[in-house]
């Protein structure tokens, strides 16, 4: 059913979808990234013979498509399919049942998570790794950033001025993690964007101001330089590799215990402020991170130390018009303090 709110609209919607020709069918099926397919199109059943998972492949619209362009792609898939069978079952991935295999609940993970074969593979493989006084939240930030989703575009300058990024990040995060960026790194370079990042988002969750996250990070007025889109880019990105990591964490290695803070440090990378400001987040959300800094910096972190500070005391950290909107926000739990002034603050 389609809406439409004009007569010209509703011409407009049936000359494009009943009468229009429909868009070509393409499949999610991608020759170059074989093990990844066939880790989510196992995802998808609860148990299957061995033998007919390169019978249920071929079944898809991508297998049909493959097959009709070259008629001999299935029997070459099935020794393929196999091969990769044998290797999960070797990595933990897949359990044997007689004739019948399934994924574990570590491959159901990697099978769910929108993580590529070569990724999830890589996270699991850095995790049994680390020993467990490393693995926590805030270290994650960084150990994410070996991951090809997370190779986003990291500024660089044409020389070599970056690789003080690697002392930047092991002041932040310590050798044994900033060892771990090494791993699967293409070149040197990636292994300093990778750096890079790890510690722009540390100072941006630690509630560093945004100019001085671009003065430290940036190399020159052209070349190398931070600016807010990409601190913006670097923290959305790794919070959505963060969900897929800790959930794969839970697996690998749950006595690292990590789910209890994990919320946190999402939400210091969505907002960047410490963690000890959270509570702030409470407020009204009229405030931008700039004002909720603020008001953490005059020693206001909670909201009921915000409730309970006078107008006056409020718009010596936030414009009068600001703390207007949040006295016409003020939830019925915190009454007005007797003792606030008005007068004279322009409310």
């Amino acid at each position: 059913m389609i809406y439409a709110e004009t007569p010209a609209e509703s011409e407009q919607l049936f000359q494009t979808y009943v009468l229009g020709e429909p868009e070509n069918l393409k499949s999610s099926f991608d020759r170059r990234d074989f093990n990844t397919w066939i880790l989510r199109l196992l995802a998808q059943v609860p148990v299957i013979a061995r033998d007919e998972v390169a019978t249920l492949l071929a079944n898809t619209y991508g297998g049909y498509v493959e097959n009709r362009r070259d008629p001999s792609w299935r029997a070459m898939m099935s020794g393929e399919v196999e091969t990769l069978l044998s290797r999960m079952i070797d990595l933990g991935l897949l359990e044997v049942e007689g004739n019948f295999v399934r994924l574990t609940l570590l491959g159901r993970a990697c099978g769910r998570l929108a993580l590529s074969f070569v990724s999830a593979l890589r996270l699991v493989d850095l995790l049994r790794s680390m020993r467990v006084p490393f693995v926590t939240a805030e270290n994650m930030v960084a150990i994410v950033q070996v991951l090809e989703e997370a190779d986003v575009y990291t500024p660089l300058s044409r020389g070599t001025q970056d690789g003080t990024r690697i002392g930047q990040a092991t002041q932040r995060f310590g050798t044994s993690v900033v060892q771990i960026l090494q791993r699967f790194a293409p070149d040197v370079r990636d292994y300093w964007a990778r750096c890079k990042r790890a510690a722009v988002l540390f100072d941006w969750m630690r509630g560093v101001r945004v100019e001085i996250i671009e003065s430290n990070f940036s190399t020159t007025p052209y070349f190398g330089r931070i600016e807010m889109g990409d601190i913006r880019r670097f923290a959305d990105t790794t919070r959505f590799l963060l969900r897929s990591a800790t959930e794969i964490l839970g697996l690998v290695a749950p006595e690292a215990n990590v789910s209890e803070h994990i919320d946190s440090v999402l939400n210091q990378l969505e907002v960047g402020i410490p963690v000890e400001a959270l509570g702030l987040l409470a407020l009204p959300p009229i405030l931008t991170r700039g004002q909720l800094l603020d008001l953490y910096t005059a020693g206001i972190s909670t909201p009921s130390a915000f409730w309970n500070s006078s107008s006056e005391a409020l718009t010596n950290i936030l414009s009068p018009r600001v703390v207007a909107e949040c006295e016409r926000r003020r939830p019925i739990e915190y009454p007005k303090p007797a003792t606030s002034v008005v007068g004279g603050t322009g409310l």
